[in-house]
């Protein structure tokens, strides 16, 4: 039980005073990692490709980074979860004809669980129903926000989250120009895509320098927001040309 509560009074203001030691102090555009920003997911149609372990290791360091990183990107219809929920919920494809299901297949045979860690078929039936479940929510009730799910189901799973609502929302990064990438939580990404929603709420994690100082002037009122190119990344920041 203390581990549970001492997560919940804790992790929230680490994250805050690490973001703001490691990146926010040095910028006059905040860096707040608990501040969602509203995207139209049909704009974003790259991801940032990395395995698991890599991004459990990144998944709290907020921050601002120059380099060739955002350049590293793959394409959305490459990602097989995102071909695969295209199949199912947009062409009535049977899960096992899915790459998806071949897989979560794959990683149960070999033991490794790799496809959400399910490692058994009972696993993988279960995840598959939730899937098909949450398609059919979002198509009822629209998107909403991981606060707003926690409050009308007491949790995920019937378990109530320790960490904040926030760090559970779609995950992206900013390239150098503003391009939005997808990072974390392709299943509802794609899903609302698919369903044409026109925005849903993402947490930035890492912004790229150049971006980021754009952002600077903006808050310091060296640039101004142009009406017609208000990126959800630079509104708030600064008064509107």
């Amino acid at each position: 039980m203390w581990r549970l509560v001492d997560e919940r009074l804790v992790l929230g203001p680490r994250i805050t005073l690490s973001t703001w030691w490691r990146a926010g102090r040095h910028h006059a555009a905040p860096i707040d990692p608990f501040r969602t920003i509203p995207v139209d997911p049909r704009t974003i149609d790259r991801f940032v490709d990395m395995e698991s372990a890599e991004y459990r290791h990144v998944r709290y360091r907020f921050g601002v980074r120059a380099g060739s990183w955002d350049l590293d990107t793959v394409p959305l219809d490459e990602h097989f979860v995102y071909t695969s929920l295209e199949q199912r919920f947009l062409h009535g494809v049977e899960w096992s004809d899915t790459h998806l299901y071949r897989v979560a297949i794959a990683g149960i045979e070999d033991g490794s669980g790799r496809y959400h860690g399910c490692r058994t078929l009972g696993d993988l039936e279960h995840r598959l129903a939730r899937l098909d479940d949450l398609n059919a929510r979002i198509g009822r009730d629209g998107y909403r926000t991981q606060a707003e799910v926690r409050r009308s189901e007491g949790g995920v799973g019937g378990v109530r989250r320790t960490r904040p609502a926030a760090l559970d929302e779609v995950v992206v990064h900013i390239g150098r120009e503003g391009d939005v990438l997808l990072v974390d939580g392709v299943h509802r990404f794609s899903i609302a895509r698919l369903q044409g929603i026109e925005s849903i709420p993402v947490i930035v994690l890492l912004r790229h320098a150049q971006w980021q100082e754009r952002r600077n002037a903006v808050a310091t009122g060296r640039e101004f927001v142009r009406p017609g190119d208000e990126h959800p990344d630079l509104v708030r920041l600064g008064p509107r040309g």
